[in-house]
């Protein structure tokens, strides 16, 4: 994660992100996330881990959940994903464009996400909103692919 956010350790302010953790209970395939629980229909307990995950994305709570919408629908766009393409959330966000721009170059190049980029985030959002937002990038880049093989 430290290559994508560009930094080096000593570099980094400390955020404490929380660590998924495995329900108490067992978790049924009717709480797997609604988008994408057909890729985990021959191997739930991959869709148990997609949940955990997604749920500790959510939890950062840095980010407001339309970023990460609008994040996750233009990835969807960019990679031809198109039953998410079709369902935009429609809530105002600030920076909306540049929401989506950053999202559109991490599919492309994760690299291309430069210091400046990084500082507007920061600026808008705060570190923690930095860290969310490339940690939901990367899962949603890693399942719309997914998604987009269908494998």
């Amino acid at each position: 994660m430290l290559i994508a956010l560009g930094r080096e350790p000593e570099e980094m302010d400390t955020t404490i992100v929380p660590t998924p953790q495995f329900p108490d209970s067992p978790v049924t395939s009717s709480e797997i996330s609604q988008n994408f629980s057909h890729l985990f229909t021959h191997i739930p307990a991959i869709g148990i881990r997609w949940t955990i995950l997604e749920q500790g994305l959510l939890s950062i709570d840095a980010l407001p959940n339309s970023a990460l919408s609008l994040v996750k629908h233009r990835m969807s766009e960019v990679l031809g994903v198109s039953y998410l393409s079709n369902k935009p959330d429609t809530t105002p966000i600030e920076n909306s464009e540049f929401i989506r721009s950053v999202a559109e170059s991490f599919v492309f190049d994760v690299r291309s996400i430069s210091s400046s980029t990084r500082r507007e985030v920061i600026e808008t959002y705060s570190s923690e909103g930095l860290l969310q937002l490339m940690f939901g990038m990367a899962l949603f880049d890693g399942i719309l692919r997914m998604e987009a093989t269908k494998l």
